[in-house]
């Protein structure tokens, strides 16, 4: 989705809402989660122009971390505690009192859990797509939609036939919904 190497230490999540990709690249200096990056974009994928931007805004943020460090004037205006944490923040502007959008991140939050967990499982495994796709009985790009975290269709079956080829089982737990960020 992006380009790793460029990427070491950040997070790019990504929420779709009604085919709109919601996207904010940041790091963390510290206890500060430094947003570098964020919008609205049509792209499944951020741009490498965006990358590089993002790129050096970190460096000059981490030139001198005081002076792009900000209060967030949202929180001022709500009347609310203040924070530097970018997520609490897009979750308040995004989500905060919106049903709808967040049984969407939800969603998101699991199928983008199952795609890392099937990653992580191959790639602990030493198996390339191609060859855990041999085991399961499938093809390398059904294997790569399943490690896609944009991905809605995992099925039981499917995740069985991989933990039986990765020597594991499927466990399925239910939890309580986040409510917050």
């Amino acid at each position: 989705m992006y380009r790793q190497s460029a990427f070491c230490g950040w997070n790019a999540p990504r929420i779709s809402l009604q085919g709109v990709h919601y996207r904010i690249l940041y790091f963390f200096h510290g206890a500060i989660a430094a947003v570098v990056a964020h919008g609205i974009v049509k792209e499944g994928a951020v741009p490498p122009r965006e990358i590089d931007r993002a790129i050096k805004r970190k460096k000059r943020f981490e030139a001198n971390p005081a002076k792009h460090r900000q209060e967030g004037e949202y929180e001022m205006t709500q009347k609310k505690e203040s924070t530097t944490d970018a997520v609490e923040i897009l979750h308040r502007r995004l989500f905060e009192g919106r049903p709808e959008r967040l049984k969407i991140l939800e969603e998101a939050r699991a199928s983008e859990e199952i795609a890392r967990k099937i990653l992580g499982l191959r790639t602990k495994a030493g198996l390339t797509q191609t060859q855990l796709g041999k085991l399961v009985g499938t093809t390398a790009s059904v294997i790569c939609r399943l490690e896609d975290a944009d991905y809605e269709g995992h099925s039981l079956a499917m995740l069985r036939r991989i933990a039986a080829a990765l020597n594991q089982r499927v466990e399925i737990r239910f939890v309580p919904i986040r409510r917050s960020a």
